[in-house]
């Protein structure tokens, strides 16, 4: 799967979740929390499963701000409580401050 992908995965089960049987929102619960820690285990590398297996990853820790991975994490945050999938804030935080401020010194440039 691709970071889009994984949006697109996450959401939807989000969405279905609103709507699901008990028995069945549990199972969603546990799907959300699995793509989460599946994303932090690998360090938010993703590969893309059409490339070659000596591809280089996504590196989603450092790229776009990894809205993938906040919203693994937020979603994980909300349908567990769990402490540890905020500690991921901080780090996603910073990244997101350099992100801005390396826009706005892009857009200082080009006046």
């Amino acid at each position: 799967m691709t970071p889009d992908q994984y949006c697109d995965a996450l959401l939807s089960l989000y969405g279905f979740r609103e709507i699901a049987p008990p028995t069945e929102r549990a199972a969603v619960d546990q799907m959300l929390q699995d793509i989460t820690d599946f994303m932090t285990c690998r360090n938010c590398q993703i590969w893309d499963l059409n490339e070659p297996l000596d591809a280089k990853p996504w590196k989603l820790r450092e790229a776009y701000c990894n809205a993938t991975h906040v919203l693994a994490q937020a979603l994980a945050f909300h349908v567990t409580g769990e402490d540890h999938y905020r500690g991921v804030f901080g780090f996603l935080r910073r990244l997101l401050e350099k992100f801005l401020q390396q826009l706005a010194d892009a857009l200082r440039c080009k006046r």
